[in-house]
């Protein structure tokens, strides 16, 4: 399903007659530093995970992305996280968890509201990327796991 994703995107972002161009913009992530978002947790939607059992220990085998929304009042918080696991997908931890800046968001793609009200997730593209729509829009989110994540618009 990803394969077929990828291919709508292309077509969309390639039709600038019919489409206005994809707009690509780097958006601010930051630190949660404790999970008291979890009680709030409405969505979760696990990647694909990456075996590194380089390490020759049990505790630590590999780890995948998750992404989370969480909900205060009618305003979505989207928490990108880093989880490690064990032999047999034991010792999960959350390794990092970062959420994305509204107001980045809200700034670089002209949105007169800084408060995310309209999120859905769509489909894992890759391990590191994802699409969703905010506010009515298609985004590819990619390179989530760096802290300044990659956002495009399709439409």
């Amino acid at each position: 399903m990803s394969g077929k994703l990828m291919i709508v995107i292309l077509i969309l972002c390639s039709r600038s007659l019919v489409f206005a161009s994809c707009e690509e913009k780097s958006i601010a992530t930051f630190e949660v530093d404790n999970q008291d978002y979890y009680p709030y947790v409405f969505f979760v939607s696990y990647g694909q995970d990456i075996t590194d059992d380089s390490s020759g220990s049990d505790e630590y085998q590999g780890y995948f992305y998750r992404v989370a929304v969480a909900v205060s009042e009618i305003y979505k918080s989207i928490i990108i996280e880093k989880i490690t696991f064990g032999l047999e997908g034991s010792n999960m931890k959350i390794q990092s968890a970062r959420q994305i800046n509204d107001d980045d968001l809200a700034v670089n793609f002209d949105y007169s509201i800084h408060l995310i009200v309209d999120f859905e997730f769509l489909a894992w593209q890759s391990t590191t990327s994802f699409i969703c729509r905010i506010h009515g829009d298609i985004f590819l989110v990619s390179e989530i796991d760096k802290p300044m994540i990659k956002m495009t618009r399709i439409r």
